[in-house]
């Protein structure tokens, strides 16, 4: 998984016009990546439908992490 960063990058300069091969070169990640970023529309974290017996614990810990790499 890539981080908020690298996303924005490629969504920037897909926007800017540079072509997939370019921003796989340049960020470092795989064409198939560039082109699921620049494809999606809705980038925010999905609910899911199930909670783990195992996270629940850690819940507020990992939504934080989440929060925090968010910022970036």
């Amino acid at each position: 998984m890539i981080g908020v960063d690298k996303i924005q990058e490629i969504r920037e300069m897909w926007r800017r016009g540079h072509s997939v091969t370019e921003i796989a070169r340049v960020t470092g990640v795989s064409e198939p990546t560039v082109r699921k970023y620049r494809d999606m529309d809705d980038l925010s974290p999905k609910a899911h439908e199930t909670e783990s017996e195992l996270l629940t614990p850690h819940a507020a810990t990992i939504d934080g992490w989440l929060r925090n790499d968010a910022r970036y």
